[in-house]
């Protein structure tokens, strides 16, 4: 679907279309808008600071903006944990320790059930009950429709392959069907491990991010990688401290730029259609119908630029 930079030299970066993308896997996260972006500018260093090609900092660089585009791919079950509270239960969960039955209790009962109602408890605990199966079958599905949606944006076919692996741990535990260790794609190994720290960082700071990459070093995350995090952090958080980090990064992304070429530009604003309608069972396709309803009617009998009819006068 993407065009090679210099056939596409006149279309749009793909950069540009996806930074508007990643605020919206903000809002589903109800996290501070820009989050992503601050994901990708530290993905970006920290990648560099390993050595990197700039086809893999590429790479890191757009599966850090689309880390969370298939966020609403299971938000039925999501929303069983949250209590009917889908966004609230993403919000907590997206970078808990899932192999740590305490610390998911303890995000159950001070972070999710506070919000329950009387009706959402037995919901609730039987949700929670059950995670040992249900997450990684949630996490399974939200891999399966990131990874549609990052092929039908114009990710590279690294990057899709990766979106598969978003969710994996270095020791292999929780997803058991995931690749572990070294059979996991190292850009998703790296980008994890950045989401994560950079959430810490945000409550924190600095010691707070350190001190979750200590603790998950060799279990969630990658040691080597761990350790290059804990040897450079404080050199990297700085760049993502100001109140808006948009024009930094889309200056972070490794030349050469990807572009979408025009003709393709209808089936990217698609894939976001369906992206949109992924919040509810109910709205699947109704973008795309709502697209096609509105081509199909005749033309407005007035210019667009010009004042419609009057109405009629009521008597």
């Amino acid at each position: 679907m993407l065009d090679s930079p210099a056939q596409a030299s006149n279309g749009m970066r793909l950069a540009e279309l996806l930074t508007s993308v990643s605020l919206a896997s903000d809002l589903a996260h109800d996290v501070p808008a820009e989050s992503a972006l601050r994901d990708t500018l530290l993905a970006v260093q920290l990648g560099r600071l390993a050595g990197w090609s700039d086809q893999d900092l590429s790479d890191v660089y757009y599966l850090a903006l689309l880390y969370h585009v298939g966020c609403t791919g299971a938000v039925d079950a999501q929303s069983r944990l949250g209590g009917g509270d889908d966004i609230n239960a993403r919000r907590w969960l997206s970078e808990a320790d899932f192999a740590d039955r305490p610390e998911l209790a303890r995000i159950a009962l001070s972070k999710l059930a506070r919000q329950w109602g009387p009706a959402d408890w037995a919901r609730g605990l039987a949700a929670f009950v059950t995670a040992g199966k249900s997450i990684p079958e949630s996490f399974a599905g939200i891999a399966e429709v990131a990874m549609r949606l990052s092929q039908r944006l114009g990710a590279s076919p690294q990057v899709t392959a990766a979106m598969g692996h978003a969710y994996a741990r270095w020791d292999g535990k929780v997803f058991s069907d995931l690749p572990s260790r070294e059979a996991l794609s190292p850009i998703a190994r790296l980008v994890h491990l950045v989401h994560v720290a950079q959430t810490y960082s945000r409550v924190g700071g600095a010691d707070a991010a350190d001190s979750v990459v200590r603790e998950r070093s060799g279990s969630e995350f990658d040691p080597q990688l761990a350790t290059l995090w804990l040897e450079t952090s404080r050199a990297i958080l700085p760049s993502i401290e100001g109140p808006s980090v948009w024009e930094e990064a889309l200056s972070a992304e490794p030349q050469p730029h990807r572009r979408v070429a025009p003709a393709h530009l209808d089936e990217v604003v698609r894939a976001l259609a369906d992206y949109v309608d992924l919040k509810s069972v109910y709205t699947h396709g109704h973008s795309a119908g709502l697209a096609r309803l509105a081509s199909q009617q005749p033309p407005f009998p007035w210019s667009p630029v010009s004042s419609p009819p009057p109405r009629p006068t009521s008597r």
